[in-house]
């Protein structure tokens, strides 16, 4: 099956556009087809063990997000320390784009957190 970019088989997840909940329904769809080969948008093919892992990174990322939204921190505090979920993410970023890799924690804490406070918001006006 060629999942596109559901997958990044051993190597660093591109989470900057992405609606990590869409992601996550998407691999668990995935998962349940009868399949045995994957081909991945990134990285070399797997078999469906390797979802879990996969879905493991983008909730790591939704973690640690979440954590400073629900303080009520900013993406801008988050990276003036070192981003550790990184290291739970630990494949290398891939495709000689080395040079983006800091560029591209920062786009991902940028669009995680702006998902996850509309998400908190939404919910919070659905009470009432």
């Amino acid at each position: 099956m060629f999942t596109g970019d559901n997958v990044f088989h051993k190597c660093r997840s591109w989470l900057q556009e992405c609606d990590p909940w869409e992601w996550l329904a998407a691999l668990d769809q995935i998962a349940a087809l009868d399949v045995e080969t994957i081909i991945p948008g990134h990285g070399e093919p797997c078999g469906k063990a390797y979802l879990r892992e996969q879905a493991q990174i983008v909730e790591n990322w939704v973690g640690f997000v979440e954590r400073y939204v629900d303080r009520g921190i900013g993406p801008e505090e988050i990276l003036k320390e070192p981003v550790p979920v990184t290291k739970q993410d630990p494949y290398p970023i891939g495709q000689r784009l080395f040079m983006h890799d800091q560029r591209l924690t920062g786009l991902i804490v940028n669009n995680l957190h702006k998902r996850l406070l509309e998400r908190k918001q939404g919910a919070g006006a659905g009470v009432g």
